[in-house]
């Protein structure tokens, strides 16, 4: 519920603008898929992302480049981890099979 408190202003007033993805197949998925929304203001960014295969190579997404992110939060289980690259790019390591992530970005 905190994390939710935290980004409920993003999720109620904004819409998704844009969405990435490296599945093939919907019947069955491989990959991940992600899915940005960011605020009006241009101040806050939601991602929520998804892994459905045994990749063990790191997700990457780009970032809006209009500021320097930083990670405000996250709401997933244990043992992620998020850096953010020199090209505004969303580095996300230690999503398993069937694991998602919501990273919460300032």
């Amino acid at each position: 519920m905190e994390f939710y408190e935290d980004i409920k202003q993003i999720l109620r007033d904004d819409e998704s603008k844009q969405s990435a993805t490296k599945i093939q197949s919907y019947n069955h998925p491989q990959g991940w898929q992600a899915v940005v929304r960011e605020d009006r203001e241009e101040q806050q960014v939601l991602i929520v992302v998804h892994r459905f295969g045994e990749e063990e190579e790191p997700i990457s997404i780009p970032l809006p480049n209009y500021k320097r992110w930083t990670v405000q939060g996250d709401y997933s289980t244990k043992g992620k981890s998020y850096y953010i690259t020199d090209q505004n790019t969303l580095e996300i390591q230690g999503l398993s099979k069937s694991d998602a992530a919501g990273i919460w970005l300032n």
